[in-house]
């Protein structure tokens, strides 16, 4: 009987796994210190993004397990 992989917490705290199976995370550098950022980069920063492909198979195994 072989072991379980456990979910990895981090992992599921940062990223987001869509129903399609698309990996979506948020910008970093959003919490504080944002006034030296001009309006729009603050506004482009709220959004989230898909993830590479590449990057997005290390993702959902860490948090598909």
């Amino acid at each position: 009987m072989g072991n379980k992989n456990k979910t990895r917490k981090v992992a599921t705290k940062r990223f987001l796994v869509t129903k399609t199976g698309k990996v979506k995370r948020k910008f970093a550098h959003t919490s504080h210190l944002a006034r030296k950022d001009d309006s729009s980069a603050r506004h482009r920063k709220k959004r989230t993004v898909n993830v590479t492909a590449a990057f997005a198979k290390k993702v959902k195994r860490m948090v598909i397990s």
